[in-house]
């Protein structure tokens, strides 16, 4: 049983809730039809189009964008206490929403199914005309077919209208491939006895490990940026960490990839009131292809990172800020697309014994749970062995505290608190003991609360106007009244204020409140 507005619809694919209604049977009429367009096109491909392929998910995310609502599961489901939240459709988006899956996965039945064929030695100019082509009228039948409430349909795989004579072919393809074809794929195995045991290395003790990955979570305005440029100026000149005053470390290298603030006005003065070395600090600023600039992507341009750290031994830290700008076409919402991507990074962090910090923003959703609260993927913070929280101090808006939020290889350390000041990062000396998943409890409790307050109030202002629609009441009558069914005057006069309600004296002496609508009466003295 959900609690959902009239303007939202649930997923009527998550299991009891296949196209029961019109409305849904229309939208997977239109996810059939835009995905029977997408297979007769690719039945025209030569090999596999990447740009319509990309061009369709592009088109899907935007639709997305625009049809999922987040919701509280407390809402959606009637039941008070849970933290989590659940997608919804805005009710007028579902349709394209619908269309533009049915364009995705059209295409992405014929490319699975056109890979599995070329692993299986079939000419890929016969794919096409011989297997795609011939699927299509099977898929036309699908579209064809009645929409029923109680089953979802799907289409057949190509491959399954495949005659007995071409899966035989194929069979025999594989085996000879798997036999004799040098450059097959092979499992990489090491005996546990011949790995050489190694001691963990950290950049800053029990808080940034050397040869992994970190994470930087905070809300924007917070001073994430501020914080990675003073650790880039401490690692650079080999200066103590803020909990550790009397211990120098190694200077090293740092390679700082930032797209969102500009070099030459922001990034560099900043280091430069930071302390820092400037001589041990690279700009990785994009990547030149012959005569073309662009922006560097973690999905294909590692390489060049690696070309750097090789340009620049003894490099410590490299910094990737935000890392969601340098995904390039990898979605950084897919939890296996994001894996994918941050596995050759952490394997290259571990290579060079280089500590890659990666920052991002924080979802609005999530809940009190630190980890879910990162922006996009939840790959990002499972890929981290350390991610660290950013949060405002709730009795000190200009006081920030660093908190940790997960550390795989050490016990959770204390956190820290600073301010910016004078365009520099100031550290505090007393540690912070505070954990970020209280932090963000703290501040969902607080949201809670002003979320209840104003929706008391509105209910004031709901009984205000019915007490007040025909004619003014002295106040001392509508503040018992109120009192009565429950308002406190605080939150009455508050109410009365929202609505622009004006407190007259009339010729008794008696003070009455009236509302907008009745201020072309005569008008007598104003209350203080």
């Amino acid at each position: 049983m959900t609690n959902l507005p009239e303007d939202l619809v649930r997923f009527y694919q998550d299991g009891p809730d296949w196209p029961q209604t019109p409305e849904q049977q229309d939208a997977e009429r239109a996810y059939r039809d835009a995905f029977l367009r997408s297979a007769r096109e690719a039945a025209h491909w030569k090999s596999i189009d990447k740009d319509a392929i990309d061009r369709a998910w592009e088109e899907r995310r935007c639709a997305r964008l625009l049809a999922e609502v987040h919701v509280p599961s407390s809402q959606y489901f009637g039941i008070a206490g849970l933290d989590s939240q659940q997608v919804v459709y805005k009710r007028e988006h579902l349709f394209e929403a619908s269309r533009t899956r049915g364009r995705v996965q059209g295409f992405e039945f014929v490319r699975q199914c056109w890979l599995a064929l070329l692993d299986g030695g079939v000419d890929e100019r016969s794919i096409a005309n011989e297997i795609i082509q011939p699927w299509i009228e099977s898929v036309s039948e699908w579209v064809a077919t009645e929409i029923t409430p109680d089953r979802l349909d799907t289409p057949r795989l190509p491959d399954q209208d495949l005659s007995e004579r071409q899966c035989r072919m194929i069979e025999h393809a594989k085996h000879v491939i798997a036999t004799s074809d040098p450059t097959k794929p092979y499992a990489i195995l090491k005996r546990l006895n011949e790995i050489t045991r190694e001691q963990l290395q950290w950049l800053w003790p029990g808080r940034i490990p050397l040869g992994k990955l970190t994470l930087l979570a905070g809300d924007p305005g917070l001073g994430k940026s501020f914080v990675t440029l003073d650790l880039t100026a401490r690692v650079s000149r080999g200066d103590c960490w803020p909990d550790m005053p009397l211990f120098k470390q190694t200077p090293g290298n740092v390679i700082l990839l930032n797209c969102e603030d500009d070099a030459c006005d922001t990034i560099a003065p900043r280091l430069d009131k930071a302390g820092v070395d400037d001589t041990r600090v690279v700009l990785l600023e994009g990547v030149k292809h012959f005569d073309r600039r662009r922006q560097f992507s973690l999905e294909s341009d590692l390489p060049r990172l690696e070309e750097t750290l090789v340009q620049f031994p003894g490099t410590r830290l490299v910094v990737i800020d935000p890392v969601a700008a340098y995904c390039g076409k990898v979605d950084s919402h897919k939890n296996s697309d994001v894996r994918g991507m941050l596995a050759p990074l952490a394997e290259l962090a571990s290579r060079y014994q280089v500590a890659v910090l990666t920052v991002t923003h924080l979802a609005k959703s999530g809940g009190s749970k630190a980890v879910y609260r990162a922006m996009g993927s939840l790959a990002f913070a499972a890929a981290a062995r350390a991610v660290w929280a950013v949060t405002k101090d709730p009795n000190e808006p200009q006081r920030r505290l660093l908190l940790p939020a997960k550390l795989n290889l050490a016990r959770d350390p204390d956190g820290l608190a600073y301010r910016i000041e004078d365009g520099r990062v100031v550290w505090e000396t007393e540690p912070v003991t505070m954990h970020a998943d209280e932090a963000f409890a703290t501040e969902l409790q607080a949201q809670t609360k002003t979320d209840n307050r104003g929706h008391e109030r509105q209910e004031a202002m709901a009984w205000l106007r019915s007490e007040l629609a025909s004619a003014p009441m002295p106040s001392t009558q509508i503040i018992a009244d109120a009192k009565e069914h429950g308002f406190s005057e605080r939150t009455l006069r508050r109410a009365f204020a929202e609505l622009g309600g004006r407190a007259k004296k009339g010729g008794d002496g008696v003070w009455q409140w009236q509302l907008p609508n009745q201020l072309g009466q005569q008008d007598g003295q104003e209350a203080p």
